[in-house]
């Protein structure tokens, strides 16, 4: 094994923070997305602005989610999917068209990518889920009644139905496996939005969560078998949600953004007016500049050593997203360069 270099490092970079988590949320009026810390509190609201037109041109950007070490944003009007680096801020790497109409929500299981797709138009296969590879490249689709969200189930593939007000559960491949849940749009949940599973059961067990847009709307909760847990009469049209670190839980609605304590019902705003908040996701950010690339507490020698294993694909030692440390949307031998240079005490 090659020993580490020796290198000078300033007294000031012996400590570092930790990659911290935020809550990306787009906002389909201001075309861009906003960034939110995990207390709910904003962070950017222009976060990712609009490309106009510049590699994307977004119309409706209705989900954000991180994928592996990149961001990609559907959009339901533009009908494509932009795809950036996770840096602080994003590159834009490269943008999904073509086969993708009316698209929604969309969810990461295994080494694949599920697009929820209503329309036809672009040559796209009407209400079915397009399925991607981690490069943006296509896979296969299957049929699904108007899919709105995709979200991992345990390895398999749940998707929100809003003509039959269902949750579906679908294999990889893309067979039906059961109606994990079944609603009558009357008495249950009708129209549902985003879907998320968290572990906010009695001693952490699994749960899903789903945005109900239409009456009776509001946030529905059911366990890991799909009988229902709660609904929460919180909004008269909520999107999507994600969870906070206060315990409240962060919903959507038409021009706002909102929380509200399941143990109380308490609802606080958190952003409103001049926005169309969409579908939240999580993504993990490395802390601006930090050359402390392994998190072991110390900058040194073992850094510069981990981001060029990470570089070559081997991220064991490497404890950030992404390799890319310079955000010009590619990991080779400058991002080595660039964490040598933080390493010795260069400004960023």
């Amino acid at each position: 094994m090659r020993a580490p270099l020796a290198v000078a490092v300033v007294a000031a970079l012996a400590a570092s923070a930790a990659a911290q988590t935020h809550i990306m949320i787009p906002d389909s009026s201001g075309d861009r997305i906003m960034l939110f810390d995990m207390s709910g509190t904003l962070v950017d609201q222009n976060w990712i602005p609009d490309g106009a037109g510049v590699g994307y041109d977004w119309q409706t950007p209705k989900d954000v989610q991180q994928i592996g070490d990149e961001i990609w944003v559907t959009d339901q009007v533009s009908d494509s999917i932009a795809r950036f680096t996770v840096a602080n801020p994003p590159v834009h790497i490269a943008t999904i068209s073509g086969g993708l109409d009316n698209i929604r929500g969309m969810g990461r299981v295994g080494n694949k990518v599920y697009v929820s797709n209503s329309g036809t138009g672009n040559g796209a296969p009407g209400q079915a889920v397009v399925v991607y590879n981690l490069d943006g490249s296509f896979d296969s689709l299957f049929a699904a009644p108007d899919p709105f969200d995709c979200t991992d189930f345990n390895g398999n593939v749940l998707v929100a139905d809003i003509a039959g007000d269902d949750l579906r559960l679908f294999d990889p491949a893309g067979n039906f496996l059961s109606v994990f849940h079944a609603s009558d749009g009357v008495s249950g949940i009708d129209f549902p939005e985003q879907i998320v599973v968290a572990n906010t059961g009695p001693a952490g067990a699994q749960e899903v969560w789903s945005a109900g847009f239409t009456a009776p709307a509001g946030i529905y909760r059911y366990d890991n078998q799909g009988t229902q847990l709660n609904y929460y009469a919180v909004s008269t049209g909520p999107r999507g949600m994600a969870f906070l670190s206060t315990g409240e839980v962060l919903f959507t609605e038409s021009t706002s953004v909102k929380a509200f304590d399941p143990a109380t019902g308490a609802v606080r705003t958190i952003l409103s007016g001049g926005i169309a908040p969409q579908f939240p996701g999580l993504v993990t950010l490395a802390p601006s500049c930090d050359p402390d690339v392994n998190c072991d507490g110390s900058v040194n020698g073992f850094d510069i050593e981990a981001t060029e294993q990470a570089v070559n694909g081997d991220f064991t030692n490497f404890c950030l997203p992404s390799a890319d440390l310079n955000g010009d949307g590619s990991e080779n031998g400058f991002d080595i360069e660039t964490e040598e240079q933080r390493v010795n005490g260069e400004p960023c």
